[in-house]
């Protein structure tokens, strides 16, 4: 599944800011 797709979460499975395909290494 791909959780990107519901809501922009980082590596560690947090969510990020609302902007699209925001991954931070957090």
């Amino acid at each position: 599944m791909d959780i990107a797709a519901h809501n922009h979460v980082t590596v560690t499975g947090m969510i990020t800011d609302q902007r699209p395909g925001t991954v931070s290494l957090v």
